[in-house]
């Protein structure tokens, strides 16, 4: 059989294989779920607290994009394409910014929102807001146009919505619902006084499969806690059938989890407060233990942070690994944690990561002599865990862990300089999650 010659294949075929190359699968700035083994990139494309997402994995895609069209002229066209060129934009509202084109609003894939910094209740934040509304009222607009399609918009984040304007905002973008049907992630973050927006989430955008929640308080909610110190929760009831994925941002207080249900959640990251734990966190967490692979408690919090009062401990409860039989990673600060006992070696725990690892000089000391080393060495990760600094049980057990093959996993995805006793010398490896 004679050999079909390579300049026969299909256009389309070619078409399919660009876009691949360009959308490649690591680009996970533009999905919306990932895996225990992907996780720690996945939340870095998240603004987390006043950090701002990373933008490394679609850089990366754009190296791509641009290298592909220097191939040849069709292949430049191809890869110049508008839904190819503006995958991921990001608008800054301000008082001084021009108006933008409306006919590619379809096409991206991300779109964050975000504001220039205003004063509550100043003409120049009105100004902004009535921009962003118009703006969620053009998309309801194009989608009337527009009867056979709608956006391409996967990932949505309004990091920032004053408490002030807030109703405003979020019932422009519910009317725009309908003009966004491929959207799978949000991101925003809700004043306390406004539980009625749950209920809302569950109505207007029932296919999330990611979703991230801020609370956010302002000078009329300055502690949200009844005079007998009993805490108050961010009351109402979420319940999305879709969701994969639930990020919790919270500071002094935290969601009132009672009402809320995701048979699909098989990842759920939140600020362990404490005082939430026992009563309205781990029980959540029960309630979704046959799907949760991915448990991240971030770092433990005191009440209040101004009082210089040592975080409480979270204690895992017996038979907690027995519970998440499914758990592939755990990300919690062990200096604050107690485990009742190191999971069973045929538990699948795969990564363990610690929010606060230990900077330990000893570590380096062995690189000393090698400058070039030491130096790629502190490029790489300063950070580094010595488990006999651990309180025990802690440190027995997270030996225990480490000797049944799990993985000690820094913030970055990186496994963990670790060393315990002398008889043990510092060990690296690049393994990135």
């Amino acid at each position: 059989m004679s050999q079909i010659p390579s300049n026969s294949v299909p256009i389309e075929i070619w078409e399919r294989i660009l876009e691949e190359a360009i959308s490649f699968d690591s680009n996970l700035a533009l999905q919306a779920t990932c895996s225990p083994k992907t996780y720690l990139n996945f939340k870095d494309t998240c603004q987390i607290g006043l950090f701002l997402p990373s933008r490394t994995s679609y850089i990366a895609s754009e190296g791509i994009r641009r290298g592909l069209r220097l191939v040849c002229r069709a292949w430049k066209a191809f890869a110049d394409k508008a839904q190819y060129r503006d995958r991921w934009v990001n608008l800054q509202l301000s008082h001084r910014l021009v108006r933008e084109a409306y006919e590619t609003w379809d096409l991206p894939s991300r779109i964050d929102i975000r504001y220039h910094l205003f004063q509550d209740r100043s003409p120049l934040l009105r100004k902004a807001v009535d921009i962003l509304i118009a703006w969620f009222g053009t998309w309801r607009e194009w989608k009337r146009n527009n009867a056979q399609m709608g956006m391409r918009l996967v990932r949505l984040e309004l990091a920032s919505c004053h408490s002030g304007y807030f109703n405003e905002i979020f019932e422009a973008l519910c009317n725009a619902s309908d003009a966004i049907p491929q959207l799978r992630s949000l991101t925003m973050s809700i004043p306390f006084r406004n539980p009625w927006v749950l209920n809302a989430l569950s109505r207007h955008f029932s296919g999330l499969t990611h979703l991230k929640l801020a609370m956010t308080f302002d000078e009329e909610t300055t502690f949200p806690s009844t005079s007998s110190g009993k805490r108050l929760h961010f009351p109402g009831e979420l319940s999305l059938q879709n969701l994969e994925i639930l990020f919790l941002e919270t500071t002094i207080s935290c969601f009132d989890l009672t009402l809320w249900k995701f048979p699909k959640l098989h990842t759920f990251c939140v600020n362990a407060l404490p005082n939430d734990w026992d009563k309205n966190i781990y029980p959540f967490l029960q309630r979704h233990a046959n799907t949760i692979e991915t448990l991240d408690l971030e770092d433990l919090r005191y009440l209040d942070l101004r009082s210089g009062i040592k975080p409480r401990e979270v204690l895992l409860p017996i038979g907690f690994w027995d519970e998440f039989e499914g758990l592939k990673l755990l990300r919690i600060n062990l200096r604050y944690v107690v485990f009742p006992g190191p999971p069973k070696k045929d538990h699948p725990l795969r990564y363990l990561v610690d929010t606060n690892p230990i900077n330990n000089p000893e570590v380096i000391r062995p690189y000393e002599d090698n400058d070039s080393q030491r130096k790629a060495l502190i490029k790489e990760s300063l950070e580094s865990l010595c488990i006999s600094d651990l309180e025990e049980p802690t440190s027995t057990i997270v030996r225990k862990m480490a000797q049944n093959g799990v993985w000690l996993v820094d913030n970055n995805g990186e496994r963990l300089l670790w060393h315990w006793v002398s008889s043990f010398h510092a060990v690296y490896s690049k393994g990135l999650i």
